[in-house]
């Protein structure tokens, strides 16, 4: 398989729910994108790679991402919460909303070059996402632990490096903000909760960048 390919993107949370028990990721009447995935060594070589999105998994495996990311009720704080912390990132509240992009198996065809493999996320057409949002990429490593890196959206996407490849679920982090309108007396009125906005969850100097 090419080492480029277009995953759709999943978007809006609040319409994307998936329990432990569950054996289909279901998106409802979530709008999607799409997201170009390039991946390449070092040197910025092409690697070819193997990558399904979740349309492409098979029940078992989705059923294993779920409990590890969701409960009954969707995507699950507690869940997402302890990986966070466990990765240095200690400012996630439950006033925050999660909201999943991207869910994607990737495997490299053949060994893993030396190095690892950058992974470079083209986000022009993705819906849900925009430049300057941070978001977090969460991966499953092949020993079954997960690991959350950090990343700002350029105006053409973002590149995150990872020493090997497996599950990666993208997610960003909104909490609710106020809309200001100017009255025609020039005074301002402040509507609290009415917009979404982007939030940076803190993260420890020893385990971040």
């Amino acid at each position: 398989m090419r080492n480029l390919k277009k995953i759709a993107a999943i978007v809006l949370a609040a319409t994307m729910c998936l329990g432990v028990s569950a054996t289909a990721f279901a998106s409802g009447e979530s709008q999607k994108g799409v997201i170009d995935v390039d991946v390449q060594d070092k040197d910025g070589n092409p690697v070819s790679v193997d990558i399904r999105d979740a349309e492409e998994m098979t029940d078992a495996e989705k059923a294993e991402l779920a409990e590890d990311l969701y409960d009954e009720t969707g995507l699950s704080y507690d869940k997402i919460s302890a990986i966070f912390e466990k990765n240095g990132f200690t400012g996630l509240t439950k006033d925050m909303e999660l909201n999943p992009i991207l869910l994607i198996d990737a495997k490299i065809n053949g060994a893993t070059p030396e190095g690892g493999v950058s992974v470079v996320f083209s986000t022009q057409d993705a819906k849900g996402i925009e430049a300057g949002d941070t978001v977090y990429v969460m991966h499953k490593k092949h020993n079954g632990e997960w690991e959350v890196k950090k990343a700002v959206v350029g105006e053409d996407g973002f590149t995150v490096e990872f020493s090997e490849l497996s599950p990666i679920f993208v997610i960003k982090v909104t909490e609710n903000g106020d809309t200001v309108i100017l009255k025609e007396n020039k005074e301002v009125a402040r509507y609290s909760g009415t917009t979404q906005k982007p939030v940076e969850v803190k993260q420890s100097p020893k385990t971040g960048e």
